[in-house]
């Protein structure tokens, strides 16, 4: 009689293990259709064998039914959803998206025999979706492993890519240059030795840094008055025209003739709270743009509107921007617009008009501070891009150049340490550089840079501007963020 038991028993436990698994099966192929992530292509967690899962197994479907109202649950320290493909896949992106914000730390691992796992990818927070990029590697056995949560971990969805990217062949590699920086530096050089050498000029500027850049943007120098007049600003130096010539021209001299240079202006004064340009003012603005332009070899102008995004002030740069393009329209000169994802709604008017927008959305942080969080500073932003008419394939996504966190600390680049009060709710840090406290840095690592690169590839959008390249480290290695921007592109797009 016992014996009739136990293999009723026995029998139970495997039917009841048959169930579970052919119901995690089913749960596969009923998704919503509507995928936000469609443009990554085939979801290979729909031809999953097997899914579990270390806690709450009957869960672990919902983890793939692409639906934020449903979700498998975890443990806040080393719980993990296991996907089981007896054919094997080869996949370089997953996409994670969690209910809430809890999960601070999360691995993905990969095994041929499900015993021994190889972490493959690593990184801090999940938030409410994440695009985890990562070289293109095979595997039987895809686990997502969360190795540490403020709360029990809720991951509403995953999947799995094999992506292959368009050809990006038009993908804009564009670096954001802090102008005044280099002004004050080759002042002090020059005074030091009026007859600088390649080397000289080469220590000031870091050529290297710009050898797979197709773009530069001169931020910082230039900027225009209630009269439309245009005016070197540069910190610390007087309006000295001839200093900016110099320095354009030593710049120019170390790049290389492959480098299109342009030029980006804003006002130097309150425009928000200013009447509206009146059209000689306007007219005088334009002509004096378009001077500089032609004066100085520039491929274009940028309009910086950051600094004002009120609704007057917004309708003023919609002026400026038109006006440009009507004196470029006969010209290969073109007008590019730097804005945040909160002005668009007042900038739509030149959506069409404009050549390229870059994107300057990584002032939007995650909850735990870290900024330029993927979700907020991709996902969103770009959402929002398409909200307001601006094609993707005009859209640069902006990114900082400027470090990544570590274990709790700021590990910096192109800077020496982090010094003073931080305010880590906007992830805004004082940092020391050449004996000089440099305020408002933002921090990113190479991973997030990585992926970001690689959701701009995928997303077809136009390119890539980093800020500011004078922070980055010296040269192209891989110590510098540069290099994974490069190397996302390498890897996904076909090199730069």
């Amino acid at each position: 009689m016992k014996a009739k038991k136990a293999v009723l028993i026995v029998t139970a436990i495997a039917v009841i293990a048959l169930m579970a698994t052919l119901i995690a099966s089913a749960a596969v192929l009923e998704i919503n259709a509507d995928d936000p992530d469609s443009y990554l292509g085939e979801d290979l967690t729909q031809k999953v064998t097997e899914i579990t899962s270390s806690t709450n197994g009957a869960l672990a479907k919902f983890a793939v039914d692409k639906s934020v109202n449903t979700y498998w649950q975890g443990e806040r320290r080393g719980s993990y959803v296991q996907f089981y493909f007896a054919d094997g896949i080869e996949f370089n992106t997953v996409v994670l998206s969690e209910t809430g914000m809890s999960v601070s730390a999360f691995a993905i691992e990969i095994s041929n025999d499900g015993t021994h796992f190889t972490s493959v990818y690593t990184q801090d927070r999940m938030q409410r979706s994440r695009l985890c990029a990562l070289e293109r590697t095979k595997a039987k056995y895809v686990r997502i492993t969360i190795n540490e949560s403020e709360a029990s971990p809720r991951i509403n969805n995953i999947s799995i890519y094999n992506t292959q990217s368009e050809n990006t062949q038009g993908f804009s590699l564009a670096a954001n240059a802090d102008f005044r920086e280099y002004m004050i530096k080759t002042a002090l050089l020059k005074k030091e030795n009026p007859q600088p050498g390649i080397e000289d000029i080469d220590r000031i500027f870091d050529s290297q840094k710009y050898a797979f850049y197709d773009r530069v943007t001169i931020d910082g120098a230039i900027g225009f008055d209630r009269d439309g007049r245009l005016k070197v600003y540069a910190d610390s130096v007087e309006d000295d025209t001839k200093l900016f010539e110099e320095t354009l021209n030593l710049f120019k001299s170390v790049t290389g003739e492959n480098v299109k240079f342009v030029l980006k202006i804003k006002p130097t004064y309150d425009l928000s709270s200013s009447a509206a340009l009146s059209g000689n003012v306007l007219d005088k603005l334009s002509d004096e743009i378009n001077s500089y332009v032609e004066k100085y070899g520039f491929a274009g102008v940028d309009i910086d509107c950051t600094d004002y995004d009120s609704k007057s002030a917004c309708k003023e740069y919609c002026r400026i921007i038109t006006s440009l393009a009507q004196r470029f329209a006969d010209s290969d000169k073109k007008v590019f617009l730097t804005a945040t994802q909160g002005q668009l709604k007042y900038l739509s008017d030149v959506a069409d008009t404009v050549d390229g927008l870059n994107l300057k959305a990584f002032g939007k942080v995650d909850q735990n501070g870290d900024g330029a969080a993927f979700y907020a500073s991709c996902v969103q932003a770009v959402e929002m891009c398409v909200k307001y008419d601006f094609d993707l394939g005009k859209i640069n996504l902006g990114a900082p150049l400027y470090g990544f966190q570590s274990e709790g600390m700021q590990e910096t680049y192109g800077f020496d340490e982090t010094v003073g009060d931080y305010y880590f709710s906007d992830n805004v840090y004082e940092c020391l550089r050449d004996g000089e406290i440099i305020s408002d840095v933002r921090f990113n690592g190479p991973q997030l840079l990585y992926d970001k690169t690689c959701y701009a590839i995928y997303k077809g959008l136009g390119g890539m501007t980093l800020y500011d390249i004078n922070d980055d480290r010296t040269g192209t290695g891989e110590d510098t963020l540069s290099y994974f921007v490069a190397k996302a592109l390498a890897d996904v797009g076909g090199g730069v």
